[in-house]
């Protein structure tokens, strides 16, 4: 009875195999029927990146809880203050 049994267990995990084999085979296949497609669609994401934006990036200035900037010490005198830099 117990040979019967692991008989029975082991025809049970061939099939099992078997039926798991089959199912990585059909699917590889269909995953290199499908490459193309990836290939193409890999590709056209690829060439997308390449457009230039025409507008530039802005930077906002950021600001203090009563509303004047960081930098507005520098607003009071205007642009005089870039003489000293150089």
């Amino acid at each position: 009875m117990r040979d019967q049994q692991l008989q029975k267990v082991a025809k049970e995990e061939a099939a099992e195999r078997e039926f798991m084999d089959a199912l990585q085979k059909k699917e590889a296949k269909m995953w290199e029927k499908s490459r193309q497609k990836r290939v193409q669609g890999w590709r056209a994401w690829q060439g997308e990146g390449k457009t230039i934006s025409k507008i530039p990036n802005k930077v906002k200035e950021e600001r203090r809880g009563d509303g004047t900037g960081y930098n507005s010490y520098w607003d009071d005198k205007g642009q005089d203050y870039r003489k000293d830099w150089r």
